[in-house]
């Protein structure tokens, strides 16, 4: 039992690098399209700037992908 537990413990110290890549994407996409969603009801228009702040959390989470890859 001990064993599996070690083993399940060195898997998940492995996978932690890659798990804080997903995270980081996934909140950069979803907080920039929320941002611009507010505007829309804010400023009462239609989803343009929900597009924008889908597109420019895109380019911002592939961004910090790139920085975390060409830095290893």
């Amino acid at each position: 039992m001990i064993e599996k537990i070690k083993k399940f413990s060195s898997i998940v110290s492995k996978s932690a690098p890659h798990l804080n890549i997903v995270y980081n994407q996934a909140s950069t996409i979803f907080l920039a399209s929320l941002i611009g969603y507010f505007i829309d009801i804010w400023l009462s228009t239609d989803f343009i700037f929900t597009l924008f702040g889908l597109i420019t959390g895109l380019v911002i989470s592939f961004y910090i992908l790139a920085k975390t890859i060409w830095n290893k």
